[in-house]
């Protein structure tokens, strides 16, 4: 019975996180509900206050999710030696596609960069700052062997990050203006390609 009622429990949670990424990721934390996420999960309120404490503790909670899957998903496409340079590539290119698969993530970025906030000092505590420092690192260890391309590394690394997720980001409006699908194998590729172009010399 234990075991049945604990399933439940973290079905509920898992509905409850799927559609708090649409609404955090649509209308940012200040335009989101509690109660319409209750309502659109088909719960009851009582269990966002159970497993979330408050729509702060809701939104933390869903930018673990986030990362984690994110993490999860760059483990797929490692790379095979350790060479930063690679390893950066790799990476690179796993954001691309889990942004056309979760383009949640990015624009909530999208949203919680523009102002400071609690929110954005907890996202950069939390996970920014050792990841852009790991990637600066990595950039300019490129830089030093002459396999990335010169240039400041925050603004690559933020070019690249541009060209990852603005596509799924703006999917609708790129899909309209382009005709093409911005989530497509072929957009994916490309959306590849571009970043190794902008930073990549080999």
């Amino acid at each position: 019975m234990g075991r049945v009622s604990s399933t439940r429990s973290e079905t509920t949670k898992r509905g409850i996180l799927d559609v708090a990424r649409q609404h955090f990721s649509s209308v940012g934390f200040e335009g989101t509900s509690t109660r319409r996420i209750a309502t659109d999960a088909g719960v009851n309120h009582s269990l966002i206050v159970y497993h979330f404490k408050n729509k702060d503790g809701l939104w933390k909670a869903t930018m673990e999710d986030l990362f984690a899957t994110a993490a999860a998903h760059a483990s797929q496409y490692s790379a095979s030696s350790d060479d930063p340079v690679e390893t950066l590539r790799a990476d690179l290119h796993a954001f691309v596609s889990f942004c056309a698969e979760h383009p949640e993530l990015h624009r909530i970025m999208t949203i919680e960069g523009r102002m400071s906030s609690d929110r954005l000092t907890w996202l950069l505590e939390t996970y920014l700052k050792e990841n852009f420092a790991s990637v600066s690192k990595r950039i300019r260890a490129g830089q030093s062997d002459g396999r990335i391309r010169e240039g400041n590394p925050a603004q690559l690394y933020y070019g690249a990050i541009g060209i990852a997720g603005t596509l799924a980001t703006l999917a609708r409006e790129y899909e309209a203006l382009s005709g093409e699908s911005a989530t497509s194998d072929a957009s994916i590729a490309s959306a590849k390609a571009l970043i190794d172009a902008l930073l990549f010399t080999d």
